[in-house]
């Protein structure tokens, strides 16, 4: 079977580029842009459940860190050669007092967090200081404290601190540090490593030798076990004692404890290579991490009890070994701290590294070569097969076993179990059947690259480029009438459980045959693009293509090409199980529920809530790209997954979960008016309209999926969320009082047990008071009326202007009509009287004559009314009771019969254009009254009242009878219709009825508020009735 290898450059001039070459070269570019692009790759000899990320100083990490310990806050708090750093994830920043000033700079050697929350430093050149609620407080080295270097510190439960330097133990106690010396039954001297075990009992690697302080004791008892310089303390979960000196090393002291203070130890010979552990930590895993500054290395220690016999570890104890060389920001490391979510954080001179627990994890057994360029099958059965160029490898456990080597190139592979399954070559088809390889039929015309898969009941199905589907029978290979040829080539088969057998393409091309014989139902999706993978043995029938995913519901196909701002980019593998969607994609593995996932298709409510799996949890790569199927589940239930790094694993059931919620603060409030630190509540400047506000949590595993949601109260109606975005912004604010809140969530969604918030407040300038916005008010108010005011003067203006032109043409026509037509009609009157009185009395011509005569006279009659109401005199400038005189008066003179005007009631003064229509309507009836009614005495009476104001004209003349006053138009008279219109037009009632005693009266009332200028509105007041104020 194992034939000759051609050369890559033969395969490449090989006539005829099948499918599955053109396919192998874009999985190549794409594995090479894969390497490219990777943010992080594993380190070379990173444990499978550890992920490993370093902050070198490039990356804006402290240099120096000499000791690290976490806060109650969560942040990493660092101790450095120029001062105190603390870390959220994403950021360092030196430490800072309570008022903002920069803490002094320091060479810190040790730290300490408090019980009570404070910080404790201790230094290089000696001496201590505390950080408490942002104030700094400093304990100089003096003739009570020694001058050595504080290389470690520890509390006691009963609040003691108690600190190790080169010059001995020191002690803290009610407020003031104290040497611990002979009084303690302590030799004075160097003091490495002090440690308090969870009995309380305080263990110092004193000057020579290994001593305790039982809880209450106040003096220090012995052991057996010697100490060399540069020693360090550490405690196993098992409860064993480890201690690392520079001649002894890192070991055990099996059976030494508080109890039994004897034990023994094996001191190695000088000559023997050992790790000697500068700083020396136990996870809680169990797992010894060691950092060793001679090997200049980090040393990982698995299963350390099965050898704690007492015997110095050896480099070769480690499981994994760390420096430069394999991504450490530095070879020089020193403090160790495994934080509240697990993380185990390591410092060097050049930065800090972390390695966190991993949720995927790598197959061991395949060369790198073959992890580049593969391909990847999981089979019916949840056996994992994979194939590299003329090699095939099946999945066992944690690690890939070769199962075979073929002559040509292999396109495809597929198992049905541990023990059987096909290979496609470039020429022949492969069974392996009881352990041994052997050729069966193949397709008729041979093949230029196809696919393979296996049926539930072990039935191979096959669709081969330019040549169509086939199912083989035996030793027979079926034709499938599935279509082929004009670019809907399938060259994708996804056997289901019901018998059915779906087919998919590179142009959106998805196929059902539901039985071999039967006709093919077709799709077209084109939102994904190439259809590289399908799922079609789930609840759900899912496609995957290069632009998202498919859904297939009431017999179409919905496309899916982003979860919220997550785009779904080259899923080459989709596979559902447990209620969950498992998505093979250029970002990383994403898991979804079921119900989520549907929710997502209908684009019903927020973006779904899924779990992105990536570098950051030891995924080594992204999807393996222009590759089919390339995600599935094995026989232990685990998913296994090809990336263009090589396969991994992922265990459901084991997959790495943070219960911690993160700690979340609020940074900095930056307005336009500078920048303020949030406290209890504060006071923005007046005239602040801009807000940015900054925010962080202490979520150290994942910071970069840590995601935020926030709200201003007065502006936001709920919460925003903001995404991994640590910062939000709001313009155009009001004066007032606000407040605003933020939480967040770890990378697993777990959300803070509850929000910080900054209570703030806005004050207003002058013009943002409620009084300066009231004048406003009033003084538009006042603005308005003025210019109200000054318009309808101006258009009263022009009305008097208009009335008194108008008044002097009437004077015009009527001089002119009685200097023209009245006198030339007089003067033909006296001719005609003349002429008549020459005539004989009983004369019949002068009958006639004298008929005419009477008709001339009550023409002349008529004349003389209408030249009366031309020339009436203008009003203007008289009160009301002055017009109405002035107006009887005129008809007394022309008619002859006596006329009385009366007034009574306080003088107000009534509106100009009341006024001049009362004057109209009464002087009307006036001449009525003088032409018709054959009075003897006629009255006008005018009364003002508080509630109207009434105007009459009465005569003792013949009377009306009541009903004439409706029909006067059918008398060729309409005065009375004219006084009417006048009256409504001034909302007044009209009144004409005849008097008890003989005689008529006309009577009009109106309101005092149409009539009254101190009491109408500024139209009226000014002369303009509303009618003829119009609209202005």
């Amino acid at each position: 079977m194992a034939g000759a290898n051609k050369s890559m450059m033969q395969r490449r001039a090989t006539p005829g580029l099948s499918m599955s070459r053109i396919l192998q070269g874009m999985r190549s570019l794409a594995c090479a842009a894969g390497m490219l692009l990777a943010v992080a790759t594993h380190a070379q000899g990173v444990p499978p459940s550890l992920v490993h990320t370093s902050w070198p100083v490039s990356r804006g990490a402290p240099a120096d860190v000499w000791a690290m310990v976490q806060g109650r806050d969560g942040y990493l708090w660092l101790g450095t050669g120029s001062g105190l750093v603390r870390f959220d994830g994403t950021q360092f920043e030196p430490a800072r007092l309570a008022d903002g000033s920069p803490m002094p700079a320091g060479n810190i050697t040790s730290l300490l967090a408090g019980p009570d929350g404070s910080m404790w430093m201790g230094f290089y050149r000696g001496g201590l200081a505390r950080l408490k609620d942002g104030v700094y407080t400093r304990y100089p080295f003096d003739h009570t404290l020694s001058s050595g270097w504080v290389s470690a510190m520890a509390a006691t439960p009963d609040g003691v601190i108690w600190a190790a330097t080169s010059g001995g133990l020191l002690r803290f106690a009610n407020g003031r540090w104290s040497r611990v010396g002979s009084d303690w039954g302590l030799v004075p001297g160097n003091t490495g490593s002090v440690l308090v075990d969870p009995e309380g009992t305080l263990w110092v690697a004193g000057a020579g030798w290994l001593v305790f302080l039982p809880p209450g004791a106040n003096a220090f008892r012995q052991t057996n076990v010697p100490v060399r310089e540069d020693s360090t303390l550490g405690r196993a979960p098992d409860g064993t004692l480890w201690l690392s000196d520079k001649l002894g090393g890192t070991r055990a002291l099996p059976g030494v404890s508080a109890a039994h203070p004897v034990g023994s130890a094996v001191l190695p010979p000088e000559s023997m290579e050992v790790i000697a552990s500068d700083r020396m930590m136990f996870d809680r895993e169990g797992r010894l991490w060691s950092t060793d500054t001679v090997h200049r290395s980090l040393f990982i220690i698995d299963r350390p009890g099965e050898k704690a016999d007492g015997r110095p570890l050896k480099p070769a104890d480690a499981v994994a070994r760390f420096d430069s060389r394999n991504g450490m920001a530095s070879d020089q490391m020193t403090p160790l701290l495994q934080d509240r979510e697990g993380t185990v954080w390591v410092g060097t001179n050049f930065g800090i590294d972390s390695f966190r627990p991993a949720s995927v994890s790598t197959f061991s057994g395949l060369d790198r070569a073959y992890k580049l360029d593969y391909l990847f099958s999981p089979g019916p059965d949840g056996h994992v097969w994979l194939a590299a160029r003329r090699s095939v490898w099946r999945a066992d456990g944690d690690a890939m076993v070769h199962m075979g080597d073929f002559p040509d190139d292999v396109y495809q592979v597929v198992g049905r179990s541990a023990t059987e399954a096909w290979v496609l070559t470039e020429k022949e088809l492969w069974h392996l059947e009881n352990g041994k390889w052997r050729s069966r039929p193949y397709v008729p015309g041979g093949s230029l690259g196809g696919d393979l898969a296996i049926d539930a009941k072990g039935g191979l199905w096959a669709v081969f480029y330019r040549l169509g589907a086939y199912h083989l029978d035996g030793e027979t290979w079926e034709k499938l009438p599935v279509e082929s040829g004009a670019g809907h080539d399938p060259w994708g088969v996804f056997p289901a459980n019901n018998g059915a057998v779906w087919f998919a393409g590179l142009d959106g091309l998805v196929m059902q045959l539901p039985t071999p014989d039967s006709t093919p139902r077709v799709w077209h999706v084109p939102a994904l693009g190439a259809v590289w993978s399908m799922d079609v043995k789930g609840p759900l029938v899912l496609a995957s293509g290069e632009s998202g995913i498919a859904l297939l519901q009431a017999g179409r196909f919905i496309a899916l090409n982003a979860f919220g701002t997550m785009p779904l980019l080259g899923v080459t593998g989709i596979a559902q199980r447990d209620g969950q969607v498992w998505l093979n994609t250029s970002r990383g593995v994403i898991a979804i529920t079921t119900s989520e996932l549907e929710r997502a298709f209908l684009h019903k409510g927020p973006p779904p809530r899924y779990q992105l799996f990536d570098y950051r949890d030891g995924l080594p790569g992204i999807a393996l790209q222009a590759a089919r199927n390339t995600l599935g589940f094995d026989e232990r239930g685990r998913l296994v997954v090809a990336s263009n790094q090589g396969p991994a694993f992922i265990d459901p059931g084991k997959a790495h979960h943070n219960p911690i919620p993160p700690d979340v603060f609020i940074r900095l409030l930056d307005t336009d008016q500078g920048a303020f630190a949030p406290s209890a509540f504060l006071r923005l400047p007046s005239g602040t309209s801009r807000l940015h506000v900054t925010f962080t949590a202490t979520s150290l595993a994942v910071p970069e999926r840590v995601a935020f949601r926030y709200r201003l109260t007065g502006v936001d109606a709920g919460w925003q969320d903001s995404g991994t975005r640590r910062e939000a912004f709001y313009t155009n604010l009001s004066p007032g009082d606000y407040r605003f809140e933020v939480m967040a969530a770890n990378e697993d969604g777990v959300w803070s047990s509850g929000a910080a918030a900054a209570a703030f407040s806005i004050p207003p300038l002058f013009h943002q008071t409620l009084w300066f916005r009231a004048g406003c008010i009033v003084l538009g108010v006042l603005l308005i009326g003025l210019a109200i005011v000054w318009r309808t003067r101006q258009y009263g203006r022009r009305i008097r202007l208009q009335a008194d032109t108008r008044h002097a043409e009437r004077e015009r026509i009527a001089r002119e009509l009685h200097d023209t037509l009245l006198q030339s009609v007089q003067g033909l009157t006296l001719r005609f009287a003349t002429a008549a009185e020459a005539l004989p009395a009983d004369d019949p011509a002068r009958a006639s004559l004298d008929d005419a005569l009477t008709v001339a006279e009550t023409v002349i009659g008529e004349g003389r009314d209408r030249l009366l109401e031309l020339r009436s005199t203008d009003d203007t400038g008289r009160s009301l009771g002055e017009a109405l005189a002035l107006a009887g008066r005129e008809a007394e003179t022309f008619f002859g019969t006596p006329f009385v005007f009366e007034e009574q009631g306080k003088v107000v003064p009534v509106v100009p254009a009341v006024a001049a229509e009362i004057v109209d309507i009464m002087r009307e009836a006036l001449f009525n009254a003088y032409r018709h009614a054959n009075a003897t005495l006629i009255v006008c009476h005018l009364r003002f009242e508080p509630g109207e104001l009434a105007v009459s004209v009465a005569d003792n003349g013949h009377g009306i009878v009541a009903g004439d006053t409706q029909s006067t138009a059918s008398h060729r008279h309409f005065g009375i219709t004219g006084m009417r219109e006048r009256a409504t037009r001034i909302q007044a009632h009209l009144d004409i009825r005849p008097r008890a005693f003989g005689g008529t009266e006309v009577r009009l009332r109106i309101s005092a508020r149409h009539a009254y200028a101190r009491w109408s509105g500024p139209w009226a007041r000014h002369g303009i009735t509303p009618d003829e104020k119009g609209a202005p």
